[in-house]
């Protein structure tokens, strides 16, 4: 084959790189909503949770003042939704022991723990899809197509994107 069968090979086919780059972040997506489910929560889960529902609905950052409560917020944007309910006159509250009060929302206030924390993970699982899209456009652009697509498969296979906890977005790890 020469250069000009090349090129107009090419040619006839400018849609395929992102249809390849699109298999990918359905593999992913497809991966990691089956990972959601299987993986009971980790231990800082529903204290991040929790935080950021207690931002979105009291504006008090006494739980986990230590991290910036952006990711925190985004993940218990769900539990809006949901109406999780929560008692505020408990001593977990009160006194600001933001793990105990993460599993009293969780676990004992008569919510849906798994119901919430596949919400809280389903955003992380979007952040993650938004993130192998930018990873794929930027090598793209910098590299050309096929550099791009395995720029974009080498993240989507990554174990720190494929473990979608609720404590942290994608890519802060």
């Amino acid at each position: 084959m020469n250069y000009f069968e090349t090129v107009k090979f090419r040619a006839l086919r400018p849609w395929l790189p992102a249809a390849a780059a699109a298999l990918i972040l359905l593999a992913h997506a497809f991966f990691s909503w089956r990972a959601i489910g299987a993986r009971s929560a980790t231990f800082d889960e529903p204290m991040h949770v929790a935080a950021g529902y207690t931002y979105w609905l009291r504006g008090d950052m006494r739980l986990d003042p230590n991290n910036p409560p952006l990711a925190k917020m985004l993940v218990a944007a769900p539990l809006l939704v949901q109406s999780a309910t929560v008692s505020w006159d408990t001593q977990e509250w009160l006194g600001g022991y933001h793990y105990a009060f993460g599993e009293r929302l969780m676990f004992w206030s008569g919510n849906n723990a798994d119901r919430l924390l596949t919400s809280a993970r389903s955003v992380n699982l979007l952040l993650s899809m938004m993130l192998l899209l930018v990873i794929w456009r930027w090598s793209r652009r910098r590299w050309g197509a096929a550099p791009g697509l395995a720029a974009c498969a080498v993240a989507a296979a990554s174990p720190t994107l494929q473990i979608l906890r609720a404590s942290q977005p994608p890519s802060s790890r």
